[in-house]
This record gives C-alpha cells, structure tokens and sequence, in this order.
C-alpha cells in the first residue's frame, strides 16, 4: 500500500548528463515506474544522475551495479564533459575519451518530490560547472538548492553562462535553501524527505545498484540494524582484562630488575677501572703531540750530527773526480793535435769532405724518398735515369693544366646535385610535417581550417561533428578512383566549406564573427528541412556519378546541391568540352561554361597533400609515406655520386700535390748513384792517405784509449758532483725539519707521562 502523505518521486529532469544532451524531463508514475533498455541505452546515467542527488559524493560510486567486479570508469568530469567513447589517443598510446561538451558547460539534475495531498512539492537541485580545458574532479564547481515548488531545470542556463553565478540564484529564488556543499543541503532534505539518518541515504543507494546482492544477512547489518548494547560491554570487558594483565606484567618486571642490578657491584669496580685506564689514555693522548715532537727532534739532530761528518769526505771525492776528469781531457787533447799534424793537415780535409758528400747523400736520400712517396699517388716508380726523370716532369706538367681545365666542370656537375638534394630535403620536411598533422586527425581538410573550427566550436558550444566540411562527408567511389584529381579540382571549394545546420547557425555565426580563426573559412547555412526531395537528373559521365555521400542528416541536401551545381561531364581531353555544357578532362582542365574555363596547377593534379575528398585520411598517409620513401631513395642516390665527386677530387688533389712536389725536384736531387759515387771517392782518398801515412794507425790506437779513458773520467766525475749535491740537498731538508720540529717541542709533557709513552709495552 502507498501512503497517500509519503513523498514520491514524481519527475527527474537532467541537462547535458552524460550522453543525454540537452534537456531530458522524465514525468515518473506514482505507483512504480520501470526503466528498461537495451545495454547502453541510457539506464545507469539515468540511476546515477538520481545518485548524485541522493547520495554524499564521498560514499557515491557511478554505475554502482557494474562496478561488482571492474571500475566502470565515470566520474562527475566524464557526465559532465558528455564522455560517450574511448579510442585510441594521437599522441599517446593508451585510450582517450571523445566528448560530446569539450568547452565551457554545465550540467544539471532536479529531483521532484510529491505526496498524494495537497501539500506543495518539494524539488531537489544539484548544479556542476567545468571552465575550458578543466578535467580534473577538483575542477568541478558544485551548487545544491531545496525548493517548495516545481520549476524547470532550463531556467538555470541564464546564471551558468560563466561559472555558477551563486548571487544571481539567491536573488532570482530568494525562498529556496541554496548551499555550495553538500552536507547541509543533505541534512535539510533527509528532514524534508522524512529520510531519518544518513545510513539510510546509503541503503537508498545501495538497492538502487541492486543488480545482485551477496549476502541479505550483511545488507541489514550495514545499514538497518542499531548497535547492540552487549557490544559496548565486551568492550568494557577487554580492557578491565587488559588492566589486570597490566599489574601483573608491573610484577614480573620487578622481580627481573632485582635479579638483573645484582650483578652491578662487580660491574662497578670494572667501571671505576675502566675511568682510570680511561683518564691515564686521556692524558697521554693529550700530550702525545709533545712527546712526539721531543723525540722526532732527537732524532733529526742525531741524523745531522752523522750527515756533517760525511760532507767533506764527498767534497774530497768530487775534487779528486774532477781533477782526473781533467787529466783525461789533456791527454785526449794533446793525441788529437798530434794526429791532426800527421800529413801537413791533409787528412782534416778529408775528412771535412767525407762528412759534405755523406750529408748531401742522405739530403738526396730523403728528397728521393719523398719523390718515391708522390710517384706511388699513381702507383708508379722513381725514374732510374735523367730522361726518365724528364718525361716523368713533362707528363706531369700536361696533368696539372688539364686539371684546372677541368676543375670547373667537376664543379659544374657539383651544383645541380646539390640543388636536387636540396630540393628533396627540403619537400621530404615539409612531407613529414603533413603526415605528423594529418596522423592526428582522420579528416583530409587542412590542419589550418580544422583548428579554425575548433575554435569556432568551442566558443558556440557545439560538437565538431555537428558542423562537419563538405570534403568530410563526400567521397570518390574506389571504381573511379582514376578520377580523384580531376573531382578534386572541381570539387575542392565546396569540400573546404563548412556546412552549419539551421539549429545551429546563429550561435556559430557569432561565435565566426567574435573569434580571430587565422584562416579564410566559408560556411554555407544549410537548411536540410528546405531541401526539395527531387534530386535533378545528372549525365551518364557526370562525376556526381562517380561519388559517395555519407549517410546522414546532410545528405540529401548535398546529393541535391551537387546534382544541381557540380554536374560536369568527366572526358579525356579538351576535345570532349563541345559536347557538354560543364566539364572537367583528366588533366585536370575545367569548362565552367561556354565562355569561362580554368586550369589551376600551382600542384600536381596527383598531389594528394591537397585533396580535401574522403571519409578518412588513410589514402593520404600512405601516399604520404610512400612520397617520402621515394625521396629517401633520391636523397641516398643523389648523396652517393656526390660523395663518388668528393673522393674523386680528393684523388686529383692528391695527385696534383704530388705532382707539384715531383715538378719542384730535379734529376740531381734524387740521383742517389752520383751521390754514393762522391762519398765512394772520398773514402778511396782517405784509404790512400792512411797507407801512406803508417804513423797515423798508432795515433790513432792512442787516441781510441785516450777518449774511453776520458769518458770513464767524465762519468766519475758526474757520479761524484751527484752524489755531493744529493747530500747538501738532504742535509738542507734536514735543517728545515729540526726548525720545524723545535717550533713543535715548544711544549713539554709531565715526566710520568712522557715515561708511559716512551716505555715499551707488549
């Protein structure tokens, strides 16, 4: 039975909740009202949006029944945004959500309740608002109203306009109970309501998402049952328990503290031990230093004592070296002079010769070494005579005037590579930045009026979808696809033309005239309900033949509109224009009339980069990837004869290097025969003078001995001037070291101290 005074929900009302775009009021039975549907037709945003009403947003949990097993993934943001799919992201690699309300918006839900008097109805209101580019849950804007009288939701929409005008509601409805939060707001209508506790709140929300419950047992104890009394006296129970175990654990311990100080005697005597060693290392510590520097300074001092004893037996070893090194060189000397005097001084000519002709033997060694090093630049040999060596000069000669011949052709061929390199680097950038555009977006409508659009848009407050382009809803059939450049020269103007349905057209006018778009946009007001239901006959060859419209609300106005102005005959050549009236060829030439005709080939008619046609972008990214292939193939192709260019003048540089060092040389300075010939000759003088003078061999034994018995001197010498400066620089450190020492023993330590320390211990 239905009490004729229990309020009832008599009328749910939701604007822009979730796929439900808009205003929806839902008039609900007195006697029961049933919500069935098929899956996703609606039924949960329905139960949620009376949840989020009804119910704390902490305890609040969207399509409660599907979250048994997963999180069903909604939120205030997602209903209110209008989240009605999931696909995969541009840039990222996960799932994104498509929104119906992208910008600005809010949302709103009232809650009428009636009794079956006549007492006057109670209306529940919750109001959300997110600002642009706002997707976080704490970006929603929450405002909560009680009313005592029915009112339509959409009267809301003139205080949302820029964020929930709070002022403006209190003065529009200045009886109704308006809070930001929701804790009040819950507490006035569970009063008004007859709701007794917020338990039950959560027993409402738990039988709406009844889809199954696990145990009925567990439903009545969470929220109809009171508390037991008992429950308060176990409690009360444990913790007198607990202070009993308390005492007694006081006893226990103690009874250990007695067993565990009486063992403290022994360890105090240890202590008072223990303090004494502790003091006796603490002072020694202290004056360690000093103790250290005493005894550092008895050393050094003793260390100097013995290293002053020793200098004058080095000095006197030095002196003594010295002086034999000088014996040694006299003798040396007097030998030399002596042999020199052999001859009348002819072998001193000689021998000033020998040395000439061996120096210029190894000076035309080098110079021929080097000559070998350029002639291997041809993998050839040093000529082995003076002709040969001339031809070689005269060839080389003819080399390098053909080489600055020909260096500007070389170069000539340079240029025109490099430009095409450039030239595809340049095209295969620009591709690349189309294909990152075009990825991003599945339309084939430039990035330039996509953005203008979403401008447009957002500031109207309107879907993207709701205002499509031409181009995006107009395609080539696959059978003519021969075709597409010739359509697309047609049809190119109409396909960039932005098609806003009558519904929409004043809001999206004002949004074009108040938003800067930095591209030239047209838009055409399309009134579909106008649209006369007589599609206009078309030729066999007409290429609104070979198109596909997608199915739609604004298909039958652009079938009628292009049957009416885009009826061009498709024909070869310009031959086929005296038969029709409007005509396109292959190459992309157009007879508009009798009179007008149009060519326009700032691109290639192949160009998919500006076809605008297509339900889907797929066609145009991989013609896209396909272009950039084939310039990677160019761009290789084209750097590898520039590179053969670069090592083939790197090899005529190489060779004219070489060249020039050969042309610098003559036959005399490479002629190594003639050279050893002048060294041969001046050894066969030598011989001859030595047998003519036996005298010389004896001399020249002496002198032998004389130089060992000198360098032996020498060596000594040097040995002992070591040694002796080794040990006036050691002695020096030394001095530094006591002078630093006796500035450190400035401070001396107790006797007993020092006695301790300086004692030997095991």
């Amino acid at each position: 039975m239905i009490h004729p005074g229990q309020r009832r929900l008599a009328r749910v009302q939701v604007v822009n909740w979730g796929t439900l775009h808009g205003h929806h009021d839902l008039a609900v039975a007195r006697k029961g009202f049933l919500i069935t549907g098929n899956s996703g037709s609606g039924k949960s945003t329905l139960i949620d949006a009376i949840s989020a009403v009804l119910v704390p947003g902490n305890q609040l949990r969207f399509n409660a029944a599907a979250q048994e097993a997963t999180n069903s993934g909604r939120n205030f943001v997602t209903y209110i945004r209008g989240a009605w799919r999931r696909e995969a992201g541009a840039d990222t690699e996960g799932l994104v959500a498509s929104y119906l309300r992208t910008g600005a918006t809010w949302s709103g839900i009232a809650l009428t309740y009636r009794a079956g008097t006549d007492d006057p109805p109670i209306t529940l209101v919750k109001l959300m608002q997110l600002g642009r580019g706002q997707n976080a849950a704490g970006d929603v804007s929450h405002l909560h109203l009680i009313l005592d009288h029915e009112l339509d939701l959409t009267d809301f929409s003139a205080f949302m306009a820029r964020g929930i005008d709070t002022r403006g509601i209190r003065k529009r409805w200045p009886e109704a109970a308006v809070n930001p939060t929701y804790a009040p707001f819950a507490r006035s209508f569970r009063s008004r309501l007859g709701i007794s506790t917020e338990g039950a709140q959560r027993l409402l929300h738990r039988t709406l998402s009844a889809k199954s419950l696990g145990s009925l047992d567990q439903l009545f104890r969470d929220y109809m049952l009171d508390t037991p009394s008992t429950f308060a006296m176990a409690e009360r129970a444990v913790n007198q328990f607990h202070d009993l175990q308390e005492a007694h654990r006081v006893v226990v311990d103690a009874r250990l503290q007695v067993e565990m100080l009486t063992p403290l005697v022994d360890l105090a005597d240890t202590r008072r031990r223990g303090l004494e060693s502790l003091q006796d290392t603490e002072e020694e510590n202290a004056h360690l230093g000093a103790v250290h520097a005493e005894m550092t300074l008895s050393l050094l001092c003793g260390d100097r004592t013995e290293r002053r004893a020793l200098t004058p037996l080095l000095e006197s070893g030095a002196d003594e070296a010295t002086a034999a090194a000088e014996r040694a060189r006299q003798e040396t000397l007097d030998l030399t002079v002596k042999l020199e005097g052999i001859g009348g001084g002819r072998l001193a000519t000689l021998h000033a010769q020998q040395d000439a002709e061996l120096k210029t033997l190894a000076r035309v060694r080098a110079r021929r070494d080097r000559i070998a090093e350029a002639v291997s630049a041809w993998e050839g040999t040093v000529p082995g005579t003076a002709e040969e060596f001339a031809r070689l000069r005269g060839q080389l000669e003819d080399q390098l005037r053909q080489a600055s011949t020909t260096h500007e052709e070389r170069f000539g061929d340079r240029y025109p590579l490099a430009e095409r390199r450039g030239t595809a680097q340049k095209e295969r950038a620009e591709l690349i930045t189309d294909r990152e555009i075009i990825a991003r977006r599945r339309s084939n409508i430039d990035p330039g009026l996509l953005r203008a659009r979403e401008s447009i848009c957002s500031a109207a407050g309107v879907p993207d979808d709701a205002v499509p382009f031409a181009g995006e809803l107009i395609a080539v059939r696959d059978e003519h696809s021969e075709w597409t450049g010739p359509i697309e020269r047609v049809l190119g103007g109409l396909g960039r033309t932005l098609l806003v349905p009558e519904e929409v057209y004043p809001a999206v006018a004002a949004a074009v005239d108040a938003t800067h778009l930095g591209a030239r946009l047209v838009y055409r007001r399309v009134r579909v309900g106008a649209t006369p239901t007589t599609v206009p006959k078309t030729g066999a060859l007409s290429l609104v033949r070979r198109v596909e419209v997608s199915d739609g609300p604004l298909a039958p106005w652009i079938h009628h509109h292009l049957a009416d102005r885009y009826d061009y005959a498709c024909v070869d050549t310009a031959a086929g224009f005296a038969d029709h009236a409007r005509a396109v060829t292959r190459a992309g030439q157009v007879k508009h009339s009798t009179e007008r005709h149009e060519k326009d080939d700032r691109s290639r008619i192949d160009d998919r980069r500006r076809w605008v046609l297509g339900f889907d972008n797929e066609t145009k990214l991989e013609d896209i990837r396909r272009r950039i292939a084939d310039l990677d193939v160019t761009i290789a192709g084209v750097t590898s004869r520039l590179d053969a260019l670069d090592r083939e003048d790197q090899r005529i540089a190489r060779q004219n290097r070489a060249a020039q060092t050969i042309l610098d040389a003559q036959w005399a300075d490479v002629d190594v025969s003639a050279a050893q010939a002048a060294v041969d000759a001046v050894d066969g003088r030598l011989d001859s003078w030595r047998q003519d003078n036996p005298e010389h061999s004896a001399v020249s034994a002496d002198l032998e001995l004389a130089k060992k018995a000198e360098n032996e001197a020498d060596a000594a010498r040097c040995q002992a001037d070591t040694a002796l400066t080794v040990h006036r620089t050691a002695l020096t450190d030394l001095e530094a070291r006591i002078a630093q020492a006796e500035l450190d023993a400035s401070e001396t330590a107790p006797d007993a101290v020092a006695a301790r320390l300086t004692s030997s211990r095991p």
